[in-house]
């Protein structure tokens, strides 16, 4: 009898070690067997994932500026989502504003940034509520170029504009460039809101700041002229989006003629540049990097699309639009014109 008991916690404890034993076996083989299917093939993925943020591969465009916070660094989204963070962050050195508006434009452009400081901007400087900078790329312009030698030229004279000196320039604003554009911004000014335009929108700087100031400082906002349900180009166009996956239509994006996002926004994209998906269209990629976060979505019809029609007269009226964005190809003697007769429509009402 006595056998029989040793016997039988004999087999128990064998039974609990065999179980025990099988446990480990379980719980561990899936792990290494994870690691080595990651050594073999997600460090390929990887690679090309991190050549991709890296180093972009769309046409015409490059970056490699401050694309990487380093690995030490403790910033978390709570202490980088408020205005009063950013601003702390940021050294008081620094000039400080409202309303900054970046509007890019290529190298080239010397009369549309001449008819933009006669027309829209006049009576602004970077004392009062608003800011303006031209963003320009000027990778591959050298020094000893005509073009160089004169926009350096220019700005010692008007001191607007933002070299971005990795970043390739073209007549479409690049993702790569949109990008730069936001840690210019965010490196160099103290500001409350950011605009993102270009060189044929006519932005009414007044109406603007007053559907600024109307609304809560401390949230975030992203207001545009919102597309819904966009659906990508896949081939045969400059703005062809092959592989876009991330639904079957776009996110819901502001037009990238003209948009806005508050401080705080731009602040969290900076700090995670690193993680952020290239799409050649900048104005749906915005859309696509900060969809994870709260934010208001503001869609406002105040911002005119106005075509240039064939007989050369300017369809529809924007005169109480916050922007009147120019579809179709004007010339810089169109600009001038139409500026000036958005401009003097503006000052006489």
């Amino acid at each position: 009898m006595v056998t029989s008991t040793r016997l039988t916690g004999l087999v128990f404890i064998v039974q609990v070690l065999f179980i025990g034993l099988l446990y480990v076996m379980l719980v561990s083989q899936p792990s290494n067997i994870s690691s080595s299917r990651f050594s073999r093939s997600d460090s390929n993925s990887d690679s090309k994932y991190l050549a991709m943020t890296n180093s972009p591969s769309f046409p015409n465009s490059s970056i490699t500026v401050n694309l990487t916070v380093p690995l030490n660094d403790t910033r978390t989204e709570e202490n980088a989502t408020t205005l009063e963070t950013y601003e702390e962050e940021n050294s008081s050195d620094k000039p400080t504003t409202f309303l900054l508006i970046m509007v890019s434009i290529q190298p080239e452009g010397f009369s549309a940034r001449e008819c933009i400081r006669n027309t829209w901007y006049r009576g602004f400087n970077d004392s009062e509520n608003v800011m303006m900078r031209f963003v320009i790329g000027t990778k591959g312009v050298t020094n000893s170029t005509v073009t160089l030698r004169l926009l350096k030229k220019e700005n010692d004279i008007y001191g607007d504009i933002a070299f971005l000196e990795n970043v390739k320039d073209h007549w479409i604003t690049s993702t790569n460039k949109t990008l730069s554009m936001f840690i210019w911004a965010h490196d160099n000014v103290n500001f409350t809101y950011m605009m993102k335009t270009e060189e044929s929108t006519f932005v009414y700087v007044k109406n603007m700041i007053d559907e600024l100031r109307k609304r809560p400082k401390h949230t975030r906002l992203y207001y545009g002229k919102i597309q819904f349900k966009r659906r990508p180009i896949r081939r045969g166009s400059e703005w062809a989006d092959p592989h876009w996956d991330l639904a079957p239509t776009y996110l819901p994006f502001a037009l990238g003629g003209g948009y806005i996002l508050s401080a705080d926004l731009i602040t969290l994209l900076v700090h995670r540049r690193q993680y952020l998906a290239y799409h050649p269209n900048e104005d749906t990629a915005v859309a696509s990097w900060i969809a994870a976060y709260r934010f208001e979505r503001r869609n406002d019809k105040l911002m005119c699309v106005t075509p240039f029609g064939k007989s050369k007269t300017l369809e529809g009226k924007c005169e109480n639009s916050v922007i009147a964005r120019f579809c179709y190809g004007l010339t810089g003697a169109d600009l001038q014109k139409w500026f000036k007769i958005l401009y003097e429509a503006t000052i006489n009402s």
